[in-house]
């Protein structure tokens, strides 16, 4: 018995067999670290794309409305008509702002969550005078784009915007996908190894019989 194990797993088809299985499961897994690097590229470029895009509007959604309440372009109008220009963002797509003035003080928003949120790196570089987003990839597909701008108007800081954008259906069919194309592919690599070894099989089979 255990001499045709031996035999088994010394025969050119296990050998043959064993090699098309490492080198596909290898393939598979390459290709699989590749697309969702290239897919997760994609996505944050689209990001970017979008919250470049987001700030722009912000900016200017904040000067529209200091000048349709006829407030001053500085700090102190900002912090004056800081509830319009907060109900103005939401209208242009914002999520959970929080409006602090140019030290960082709260001036609009949940001060609970602003406790948590002003730690996160994108707040402390809007304080720097940056505009960055960062990304959270959470548990059950969860993607949270966290997002703070320094509002500059005539070329001085007034105040900071920060708020959240939930990317979370984007990130879900990204990870959908990939998940169908590796199956598919999972699939074509096992319908060619069955087709190999059969085929193996077939042109050992007069050998062996011979061996015989």
């Amino acid at each position: 018995m255990c001499r045709k194990r031996l035999k088994v797993f010394h025969s050119i088809l296990f050998r043959i067999s064993a090699w098309i299985l490492l080198i596909g499961l290898s393939g598979i897994l390459l290709v699989n670290y590749f697309v969702r690097f290239q897919m997760r590229s994609q996505m944050e470029n689209q990001i970017t794309e979008e919250l470049l895009r987001m700030r722009d509007n912000g900016l200017l959604c904040v000067r529209q409305t200091l000048l349709l309440n006829e407030g001053n372009l500085d700090a102190e109008g900002f912090e004056l008509y800081g509830d319009e220009i907060e109900e103005m963002l939401k209208s242009a797509g914002y999520r959970e702002i929080f409006l602090c003035d140019r030290k960082g003080r709260l001036l609009s928003g949940d001060g609970g969550a602003f406790a948590l949120r002003r730690q996160e790196e994108d707040f402390q570089r809007a304080l720097e005078g940056d505009s960055i987003f960062v990304i959270h990839y959470g548990v059950q597909e969860q993607c949270r784009v966290f997002f703070s701008i320094p509002v500059i108007i005539n070329g001085q800081s007034v105040g900071i915007i920060s708020c959240f954008f939930d990317y979370g259906e984007l990130y879900r069919g990204q990870q959908d996908t990939i998940r169908l194309m590796t199956g598919s592919i999972a699939a074509a690599f096992a319908l060619i190894c069955l087709v190999i070894c059969l085929t193996v099989y077939r042109i050992l089979l007069p050998i062996r019989k011979l061996s015989r």
